[in-house]
């Protein structure tokens, strides 16, 4: 598809929005006057001709003069017929003759004279609608007089002709169209070069229609095609003197035109202050009031023909103290623009004084808020006025993007960007031929994407900007680029908007539209990767990716189209098997899928297997042993097979997995419910559940190895374990949870234990739950002591305690010093074995200390508590299960304690040695070195 090429050399790279502050060239000065001059010079403003439908109304209760009966609405046929029978066919009039000439005109009639509104409340009604034709044609007040009650039947029409001056000061015709069925009839008007047709079919049954236009305007009715049309006609009148009429605007509009035509260069906006304030909420082009009316429909509908927009603004003048001039700071600010619809597209704009049309705007006039000023210091900061105005500011289409405000954090401001986006577009629709609006869309939403924010490596991230907003943006972009077939932009618009959230719906529906509309015939010339998923296929899931095409072969149109679209699906999902180098949790769906499928089953499985992550491995093959009854045996088995093979030194537990820095995060909750629960409980939980589901479908030797790699990594990394320093808490998690449950499921399913599995259980037991074991405490010789205090050799009071301590003869202990001495060394010694009171006869007191000669038996209290805390934590691993793996010696040393226990009877110290490196191996891991 070829892209349309956008001249963008025409625009001023120089221009500012701020404008020049130099001094203003003459002629810049003199147009500016005369643009201040001509809206200045505006007094209302209005249009030719106007149309306007009322659902709710009051019943006029028409009656024919010389009838008894109210003719009942909406019109019948039998009603239609009876008021035909009391009509005249309508003339017309040529020159000064008046002529009867159904040629011409083909209609029946009745003078005001001949009819009657007879329901009183009919007035109050037609005042309201009035008004309304009063505000559309811009006249300050009109009068109506009755003129004809008109019949259209089938065929009825009146050819092109202006309104003669029924009598004098007649300036405009009100149509009253009343409640009749009907088709057909369409009223043209023209005036200059303007054109319009105005269509009361629609709304013919129930509601009553207004129609109205000035005197010097050309008029048409179409031939009703079926039913009736029954109309009042209205004589307009300009109550003041005032005189208004469609050439009286068309010459207004001219010389506004003839201004804007000559815009100037240096003018990157003009400002012009309204009337009237207007709050948030109410800024927009409907609710403008009184004379704003008037200025800024002339101004929107003659800078459009011109090449400019009009927006709205609220703007904030500041001004410092007026009488402290070398401190005084002045500053002008757009503080937010609004299109005409009243949404917002921009802020915080800087305002130039040359670019306010009028001149003094802020002098003799009140300020309308302040801040006092304040002292600081030795001087007072001065105060700060501020001036708040509601103004029309008038932009050139070509300079519109440079009004999009830009976030150093969060990028473009999003809901401006697509408030503006929004507008342009719209603008586009009506005028897809103008090339200069064409450039400045393209500008403002290269301006939108290149300011998104990203990270170093490209991701985007969301700053301040809700993500919801920027997704908005992105579809908006893509959207239009694919209408005028910018395929650049497109392809940036998609990348980014896919970043969110897949493939927006949003964006699908307009993508599919496009290639339904423009390859309903040629599917085979579609490039699929620039239309739909290229942007997105480098960054996503294959879950994500899989869903997407299933939502784009739903979305197409065509069998053909479909068809292509799925050759092209499978290929890339080659490629990206291929290609893609990890999967995560994100793809677990599809894989479980897909895995059945028999011509990606091999490609899958191995990609799976060989750049699968451990939690994803963890997740599918639990996902499928769980459903396995879905698959046959030789699936399920060849799957945990070949990934078992493939993945054993990713799924080994390593050091960091049995590390007791626990980091506390939410369960998976696909295997073992949702919980609060210890990162490494989770991974134990996991690679026990694997060991036990790969022995039930038959890869036992594929169990053993994962075990058996296990061990070789934890230990060749077991050196850094006794800086750990282990809980009972996690001594009980790591039997519980891992070492407890492997046993089971090994002696369960009759493995017999290799050196490796051997070696994996005496490592963990002897290194991590044998962590500090107890050891019988020996009885010291006397009086003697273990040693207490700091340790520290400088430190004399404790090296004083110390030789105390150490003396198998003395039993007392006198240290002379201050309080803060006594109370340190009081603070190493316990009550239950020292006696200690404090002697006040002379200063310093005196801490007195004797040795209650209880230390061996609180060490045995100890011993034992320790014992038996020791003994639970291991019960879970008492049996035949632990047993048969660790054998009879190692099982009766680790788990049962006979040297401890056997110490302890004797009152001699055993202890437990730590074991050599090889000692813990196994001949397994000896022969792997």
């Amino acid at each position: 598809m070829a892209q349309d090429a956008i001249d963008l050399t025409g625009l001023d790279s120089e221009s500012s929005v701020s404008g020049s502050s130099s001094g203003e060239p003459v002629e810049y000065r003199k147009w500016k006057r005369d643009l201040h001059r001509c809206l200045e010079g505006i007094t209302s403003s209005g249009d030719f001709s106007l149309a306007r439908q009322y659902q709710s109304f009051i019943n006029p209760c028409l009656r024919i003069t010389g009838q008894d009966d109210v003719i009942p609405l909406p019109l019948t046929k039998r009603d239609a017929e009876a008021i035909r029978a009391a009509c005249r066919e309508a003339p017309f009039g040529k020159g000064d003759e008046t002529l009867v000439d159904t040629s011409v005109r083909k209609t029946w009639e009745l003078d005001a004279a001949q009819f009657q509104c007879t329901n009183p409340s009919w007035n109050r009604f037609f005042d309201t609608l009035l008004n309304d034709v009063a505000t559309g044609l811009g006249l300050q007040k009109i009068s109506a007089k009755p003129h004809k009650l008109l019949l259209y039947e089938e065929g009825s029409f009146f050819k092109r002709h202006k309104d003669s001056e029924k009598e004098a000061g007649m300036i405009a015709t009100l149509v009253v169209c009343l409640p009749a069925v009907h088709t057909g009839g369409a009223v043209h008007l023209s005036f200059g070069t303007e054109k319009r047709e105005i269509v009361t079919a629609p709304a013919s049954p129930f509601d009553i229609t207004a129609l109205a236009w000035f005197s010097d305007v050309y008029h048409e009715v179409k031939p009703l095609e079926s039913g009736h049309r029954l109309v009042l006609t209205y004589k307009l009148f300009q109550s003041s003197g005032d005189e208004r009429s469609a050439s009286f605007l068309l010459k207004q509009s001219q010389q506004l035109k003839s201004i804007l035509e000559k815009w100037r260069r240096e003018a990157s906006m003009i400002v012009y202050p309204l009337d009237h304030q207007y709050t948030k909420s109410s800024l927009s082009l409907k609710n403008m009031k009184g004379r704003d009316r008037f200025v800024c429909h002339s101004l929107r509908q003659t800078g459009d023909a011109c090449g400019l927009y009009l927006t709205l603004a609220h703007m904030t003048h500041e001004d410092g103290d007026p009488d402290d001039y070398l401190n005084s700071e002045k500053s002008t600010t757009l503080d937010t623009i609004y299109s005409c619809e009243g949404t917002q597209i921009g802020s915080n704009h800087d305002v130039e004084e040359s670019q306010i049309l009028g001149s003094n705007l802020f002098q003799d006039r009140s300020p309308d808020s302040e801040d006092e000023g304040e002292f600081t210091g030795n001087e007072s900061m001065p105060a700060t006025f501020r001036y708040h105005d509601t103004v029309a500011v008038l932009i050139p289409k070509r300079e519109i993007y440079r009004y999009l405000q830009v976030d150093s954090y969060s990028g473009i401001r999003s809901d401006e960007a697509r408030g503006l986006l929004d507008m342009l577009t719209k603008d586009f629709r009506d005028h897809p031929e103008n090339a200069v609006l064409k450039s400045s869309i393209l500008q403002a939403m290269t301006k939108v994407l290149d300011t998104i924010p990203r990270s170093k490596s490209g991701m985007i991230y969301y700053g301040n900007s809700p993500r919801s907003a920027q997704l908005k943006v992105s579809c908006t972009i893509a959207k239009w680029a694919l209408e005028v077939k910018q395929e650049d932009l497109y392809q940036k618009a998609v990348k980014i908007a896919m970043s969110y959230q897949g493939f927006p719906t949003e964006l699908l529906d307009a993508v599919s539209h496009f290639l339904n509309e423009t390859f309903a015939n040629s599917a085979e010339d579609i490039d699929w990767g620039k239309w739909c998923l290229g942007p997105f296929l480098s960054s996503t899931s294959l879950g994500s990716w899989f869903s997407v095409s299933t939502m784009i072969t739903a979305h197409l149109g065509t069998k053909p189209l479909q068809d292509s679209f799925g050759l092209w699906a499978r290929s890339q999902l080659d490629v990206k098997l291929d290609t893609q180098t990890s999967f995560g949790l994100e793809d677990h769906d599809f894989i479980i899928a897909n895995l059945g499928r028999a011509e990606i089953n091999d490609k899958m499985a191995s990609a799976f297997a060989l750049r699968g992550t451990r939690d994803l491995i963890f997740k599918v093959l639990d996902s499928i042993f769980k459903a396995r009854a879905l698959y046959s045996d030789n699936v399920v088995k060849s799957v945990f097979e070949g990934t078992l093979e493939n993945a054993r030194s990713r799924l080994a537990l390593k050091t960091s997995d049995i590390s007791p820095q626990s980091s506390y995060v939410l369960d998976y909750s696909y295997a073992y419910g949702s919980r609060d629960t210890d990162k490494s409980t989770v991974l134990w939980e996991q690679f026990t559940a694997l060991i036990n589901h790969s022995l039930i479908v038959g890869v036992s030797d594929q169990a053993i190895g994962l075990i058996e790699e296990s061990h070789k990594a934890l230990i060749d990394a077991n050196s850094s374990w006794p800086t750990w320093n282990l809980s009972d808490v996690y001594k009980n998690k790591l039997v519980r949870d891992l070492l407890a449950p492997l046993a089971s499921a090994l002696h369960t399913h009759g493995v017999s234990p290799t050196p490796g599995i051997r070696g994996f259980f005496e490592l963990l037991i002897r290194c991590l739950v044998h962590y500090k074991v107890p050891a019988y405490p020996k009885k010291l010789e006397g009086w003697r002591h273990r040693e207490q205090g700091c340790g520290s050799r400088d430190c004399e009071d404790c090296v004083s305690l110390n030789a105390f301590l150490d003396s198998p003869d003395q039993r007392i202990w006198e240290l002379r010093a201050i309080g803060r001495r006594r109370r340190y060394v009081d603070s190493y010694l316990p009550s239950t074995i020292f006696k200690k009171e404090t002697l006040r006869g002379r200063t310093p007191y005196a801490l007195v200390v004797e040795k209650r000669g209880t230390e061996h038996a609180e060490e045995l209290k100890t011993f034992h508590q320790s014992l038996k805390s020791l003994e639970n934590v291991v019960a879970p691993l008492q049996g035949d299960a632990c047993a048969g793996i660790l054998g009879d010696a190692k099982y009766r040393e680790l788990i049962l304690f006979e040297n401890i226990k056997m110490g302890a009877a004797s009152g001699t110290v055993t202890g437990v040695k730590r074991p050599s490196d090889d000692d813990i191996a196994g001949d397994s891991v000896r022969q792997r070195r």
